[in-house]
């Protein structure tokens, strides 16, 4: 036995597969995002602490 498709059942399926492939939006995202930007903004307190003078020469060379 098997099962006939037409071929607008078939494009009905096919239009509707990437509608039910979608995920939900997740409700951590904004925390998981807002704990990112947080601790970036510490770590660039924490660099700014320390003064180096402008002549201090990176320890690497860039060669073209």
């Amino acid at each position: 036995m098997s099962t006939k498709f037409t071929r607008r059942r078939l494009a009905g399926l096919l239009s509707a597969a990437p509608l039910l492939a979608q995920a939900p939006p997740q409700t951590s995202a904004p925390d998981d995002t807002t704990a990112a930007r947080d601790l970036i903004k510490n770590n660039i307190d924490v660099i700014r602490k320390f003064d180096l003078p402008v002549a201090t020469e990176p320890g690497f060379i860039f060669k073209p």
